[in-house]
């Protein structure tokens, strides 16, 4: 796991771990995910998608000293660890330098940890929720420069419009992801060799565009592109191929 850059908490619903410019904060939350049960189908939508089921046992509480005083807060790790290990191994992580709170974590495993009483009390509050199997784990946040951090919040304390929200982004990414399906560009691309680190779909004014970060940048433009674009690159020409200077 590795350290977020501003941790806080969410009032009294939750609490935000943030993120870093780190490769374990763009991985997603496949592992954590499984671990909590958690579903990522794409036709579940809104808090169904997010609140856990299942409770590891690998879940515990933080308690210790470190430099910076008393510490206390929650962890979880695929591993049979106890706080103490947590605390030891991760300090580097985990050393509450800038304020009161700390938090990490990556696709697998998070720890978040106050040396401030109130703040423990708020941490401990949001663990018990979690026992209860009363809270949801989301990525959220974030842009095109920094990575979104993960959030734990208490699931019977989220907003109505929040749920809303979800609700909606939700059935608009699953019906996106149908129109991608159908218009079978992904296989058009690989018949035709043409690769790519990333083929990221969104639907402006009614039509699909896509940001495209492809392989071989020395040959090809990234950029965002509709799927007139995408298939003329499978065909060698339009916006995406470079053109060559001719001599």
């Amino acid at each position: 796991m590795r350290r977020g850059s501003e941790p806080k908490f969410v009032a009294d619903i939750g609490v935000d771990l943030s993120a870093d410019f780190t490769a374990e904060h763009e991985w997603g939350i496949k592992g954590l995910q499984q671990a909590f049960g958690i579903t990522n189908e794409l036709s579940i939508y809104g808090l169904e998608k997010r609140i856990i089921r299942n409770v590891p046992d690998t879940l515990g509480w933080i308690s210790g000293d470190t430099d910076k005083g008393h510490t206390e807060g929650f962890f979880f790790t695929p591993y049979d660890r106890d706080g103490a290990q947590i605390l030891k191994h991760y300090g580097g992580e985990l050393t509450t330098w800038r304020n009161t709170l700390a938090a990490a974590w990556s696709d697998g495993d998070f720890a978040v940890v106050s040396s401030d009483k109130s703040e423990q009390e708020k941490l401990r509050t949001i663990f018990e929720r979690i026992l209860a199997k009363d809270a949801a784990i989301f990525l959220a946040g974030g842009g095109a420069f920094q990575n979104a951090g993960l959030k734990i919040a208490i699931a019977s304390k989220l907003p109505k419009e929040t749920l809303e929200m979800w609700e909606t982004s939700d059935r608009d990414a699953h019906e996106i992801r149908q129109e991608v399906e159908a218009s079978g560009i992904e296989k058009e691309l690989a018949s035709a060799n043409c690769r790519y680190f990333a083929l990221s779909p969104r639907r402006k004014d009614g039509k699909l565009i896509f940001w495209l970060n492809p392989m071989e940048q020395q040959r090809n433009n990234f950029g965002w592109f509709d799927l007139d674009a995408l298939r003329q690159w499978a065909k060698g020409t339009g916006p995406i191929p470079m053109q060559k200077v001719s001599a």
